[in-house]
């Protein structure tokens, strides 16, 4: 994926946590206003109860004006506009708030016409660990009537929301986590780009003295021919196998460096693939005088078929599935490669008797720089690019590549191509 764009799906993921916070603290914001009035809304209902059964004990209509009247979000005054027994009312707001479901800390005060004080009367606990406020301001112009506070309602509202704070938490910590995620994965592209940048540079700084080297030990093998000087031409054409060797190694990870590093685009040709795979073949059968690879396709299958494929980039798939079949056995390397029709579909296996791969290990092998941690490969050279090599060239292509391994028998590679 380019930088480019993998941080603008980054800012997108942002903004839309941002947004789903803020949406998130609106809703709770909202519930809360709406619990806020259901409360307020109860409390009028109770209390204009509360005052019409204070009336009906003494046989009196109720007025037409509303006696209530809250003078903030915690304290109500109650207009009796009569006198009344100070006993009933504790009954009678306990009964009516318990009707009404308010289940919460609550005191109340009675105006005292005598001394002109506001006299506490008594409070109600729900809660035994609430604290009491002895404070209850007096109104002017009124005479018989007596005051409610509710000490505890912001406790009481968010108690009443607890559904919607549990939810809220979990989405809260949903978001957190999506937020490491995100802080983790560009921690890991970092180390990704400076990975890359180190296997880049050194890649890079290996190839001058490996182009001397090689170089030289040309040069050495022009001037000691194997008859007069048979050790000394040895030793040159040792120098430059084992240059060689390594330049190739160079060139597949500065390849796949490039083609992180920028997408890779594959040049698509019809290309004739029998003929293909057989130059392949040829090439190899050079390489490793000793390995036996034989090739074959079914009847049905026309010699001249062809398949839109980057020529270059299929020829080092083949490649390389034939150099890790030679190099992972221990026997003489025996090679099957096989063109042929399976449910309409064409399909290159390419069967091996080489010492075979674990079960374990096989969901592994196209991963870069895995190598199988056990068994006999480890006298054999690499970096365990290969496959990751051939897998990423066979999703260009959108082939399907399948390998199947059985230890000490061998391993079948087959890739279907249409």
């Amino acid at each position: 994926m380019k930088r480019n764009k993998m941080y603008f799906l980054i800012a997108v993921a942002l903004i839309g946590i941002l947004s789903i916070t803020s949406m998130q603290f609106h809703w709770l914001n909202q519930a809360l206003t709406h619990e806020e009035e259901k409360f307020n809304q109860n409390v009028h209902i109770a209390l204009l109860e509360v005052v019409k059964k204070i009336y009906d004990s003494k046989n009196i209509d109720l007025p037409l004006t509303n006696p209530i009247k809250q003078i903030n979000k915690e304290y109500f005054i109650i207009d009796i506009n009569q006198d009344f027994d100070p006993k009933l009312l504790d009954h009678f707001l306990k009964s009516e708030f318990a009707l009404n479901n308010i289940n919460t800390n609550f005191e109340y005060a009675i105006y005292d016409c005598n001394s002109d004080k506001m006299l506490y009367g008594k409070r109600i606990l729900q809660n035994e660990t609430a604290q009491r406020s002895e404070y209850f301001p007096k109104f002017e112009n009124l005479v018989y009537y007596f005051a409610v506070r509710f000490p505890d309602k912001p406790a009481f509202l968010f108690s009443s929301m607890q559904t919607w704070l549990t939810f809220s938490g979990l989405l809260f910590v949903i978001l957190l986590i999506c937020v490491y995620f995100i802080f983790i994965m560009l921690q890991q592209k970092k180390y990704a780009e400076l990975q890359r940048d180190f296997i880049n540079n050194m890649t890079h700084e290996f190839k001058t003295p490996l182009s001397s080297i090689l170089i030289a030990s040309r040069f050495l093998q022009k001037n000691y021919n194997n008859a007069e000087n048979p050790r000394a031409f040895k030793y040159s054409e040792m120098i430059t196998q084992q240059a060689l060797k390594l330049n190739n190694h160079v060139e597949k990870v500065l390849n796949l460096a490039k083609s992180e590093n920028e997408a890779l685009k594959l040049n698509l040709q019809k290309i004739q693939v029998i003929s293909l795979i057989s130059e392949v073949i040829e090439t190899m059968s050079m390489k490793y005088p000793e390995a036996r690879i034989t090739f074959d396709f079914d009847i049905d299958i026309p010699e001249n078929i062809q398949f839109a494929i980057d020529r270059d980039h299929f020829s080092n798939v083949l490649l390389n599935l034939i150099d890790n079949s030679i190099k992972y056995c221990d026997n003489k390397p025996i090679i099957t490669i096989k063109l042929f029709l399976h449910n309409n579909s064409h399909k290159l296996s390419l069967l091996d008797n080489g010492i075979g791969i674990p079960q374990k290990n096989l969901k592994y092998l196209f991963k870069k720089f895995y190598r199988v941690p056990k068994g006999n490969q480890n006298y054999v050279n690499g970096f365990g690019l290969g496959l990751f090599y051939v897998k990423r060239i066979c999703d260009l292509h959108h082939f399907k590549i399948n390998l199947e391994s059985q230890v000490g028998t061998g391993t079948c590679v087959t890739i279907t191509l249409d």
